[in-house]
Order: C-alpha cells, then structure tokens, then sequence
C-alpha cells in the first residue's frame, strides 16, 4: 500500500538492524501518536529484563535490609536512619546538668558556680579542655551586685581569679 513497508516475518532480525538504527536517527522522528498502539507489554515481555523496569525501595528505619547501590529508601527511613545514628554529641533537650557541653563544631562550653573569696582563689574544671580555653566571664550571683570576679589568668584547666568582694558567682568558659 502507499507510503508502508511490508516486510514478511522473520525478514528484519536484531542482527540485520545492529548499528543501523541509532539515537540521532531516532531523535525527534518516532512520535507517541504513532507508537499507541504498537508497543504493548505482551509484545515487550522477555525482552526488557524486570530489573530494567524497577527500583528496589527501602522502606526500614535501621537501612539494613535489601540496601545496595542501586536501591532507593524512603524519606521515612532516611530521617529514621539519620535521628538513629546522630553522632553529634549534642543533644540540648536531654541534657541533665554537669561542666560543659560539647557542641558539633567542636567547641566546649564549661559553666557552673563558686564562692570566691576577695583575697582571691581560682576555679578548677572538673576536666580540662583538650587544647585551649579562648575566654571566660564571671558575674556575682546576688541580682543587685555589679561585682565581677577580675579574672587574672586561665588555662585548659582552670580560671585564676581576684574579686572585689566575696560573693557567689557564676562562670562561664569556652574553648576547645
């Protein structure tokens, strides 16, 4: 019939097209209009092997089952996974009291109060920076007080300190 190639069965072989048929040939030349139709999944079936037409999906909080690289997960079990393995060291809702918080960045905030004579005196931390404290403030606990402790020095293990008054008061230090 006119412009339609008739070709008898078996007469076009993968073997005969190999090479032939290429993406640019294709490009833009093959619309849908003229493919409903004609490519049907009986027609396809054993042809496109099933691991071509489907992902595995992950859906387990610990990421353990079925994981390979080529499955994806849930954004359920992504956040689940991530909120399970946090090693951030931080965790400001449950903390309970003591020294010094350890922030991701790895900076350290030690804290707490003491009564300090105004011969003078120094607080001890409970554990010593690891590398360096880079600053530290001291304040009189009483609310109608302007003392301050008159920091001398500090270190990676303590604040020397020289009041003008005897007081309770409160410190603060930050470091690495």
């Amino acid at each position: 019939s006119a412009n339609k190639a008739q070709i008898k069965d078996l007469g076009v072989t993968n073997a005969k097209l190999a090479g032939s048929i290429t993406q640019d040939k294709l490009a833009g030349g093959i619309t849908n209009a003229q493919l409903a139709g004609s490519i049907t999944e009986d027609k396809l079936a054993g042809s496109i092997p099933q691991s071509k037409l489907s992902l595995d999906l992950i859906d387990d909080a610990t990421m353990t089952t079925g994981v390979s690289a080529t499955s994806l997960a849930s954004s359920e079990s992504i956040k689940a996974y991530v909120d399970a393995s946090s090693t951030d060291g931080f965790t400001p809702t449950s903390y309970t009291g003591g020294e010094s918080v350890t922030f991701p960045n790895g900076l350290i905030m030690k804290f707490g109060q003491q009564t300090i004579n105004a011969s003078g005196g120094n607080i001890t931390f409970g554990t010593a920076f690891p590398n360096a404290c880079i600053s530290v403030q001291g304040t009189a606990k009483r609310a109608d007080s302007n003392n301050n402790m008159g920091v001398t020095s500090f270190s990676t293990t303590h604040i020397d300190c020289n009041p003008n008054t005897t007081d309770a008061y409160t410190w603060l230090a930050i470091g690495h």
